[in-house]
């Protein structure tokens, strides 16, 4: 039990030694990127100002969603994500969503899945919608509950699901 001890401890701090000696430079980094530009997630962020740029001075939301947004759906729906309420989207996303007024543009609010542009189409009361994840009567859903209408343009940082970065080298 003892030894047991002994080597958790000195694995322990071997860990940690090993983790700090593992951290990459600000160098190693910039240099990685100027290997893999489409895992750069400056680039996308770039993309997506210049595109919130093109929105706010008038440009078609829908088409630009159209043409630009990394989003499967987004080529067909113009980004349309249809009414929502709380709960159904990831939290940065849905707080911005939330804050807007109707017919207002986002800045660039940045999720797990990117970099979005979203613009708040409407607002109603609507019925809630059943939630197998809670318990009861919020699982069965039909409360009433704020509802909004939004689109959105998804700038992924890198070049999509195929290109992993811990997959070995093509």
């Amino acid at each position: 039990q003892i030894q047991f001890q002994q080597a958790v401890a000195l694995s322990r701090i071997y860990s940690n030694d090993l983790t700090k000696k593992l951290e990459p430079t600000e160098e190693e980094i910039q240099a990685y990127y100027a290997a893999h530009p489409e895992m750069d997630p400056t680039a996308a962020r770039q993309k997506a100002e210049d595109l919130l740029k093109r929105v706010r001075a008038g440009e078609d939301f829908d088409k630009l969603a159209k043409e630009n947004s990394d989003e499967p759906g987004a080529k067909e729906s113009g980004g349309d994500l249809g009414w929502f309420g709380r709960g159904r989207m990831v939290k940065q996303f849905e707080d911005a969503a939330f804050a807007l007024k109707d017919n207002e543009i986002s800045d660039i609010v940045e999720s797990q899945f990117g970099f979005h542009i979203i613009q708040r189409l409407g607002t109603r009361q609507g019925k809630s919608e059943p939630n197998p994840m809670a318990e009861g009567d919020a699982a069965k859903g039909g409360e009433p509950e704020e509802q909004i209408h939004a689109r959105h343009i998804l700038i992924k940082p890198s070049a999509g699901p195929s290109q992993n970065p811990f997959a070995p080298p093509k």
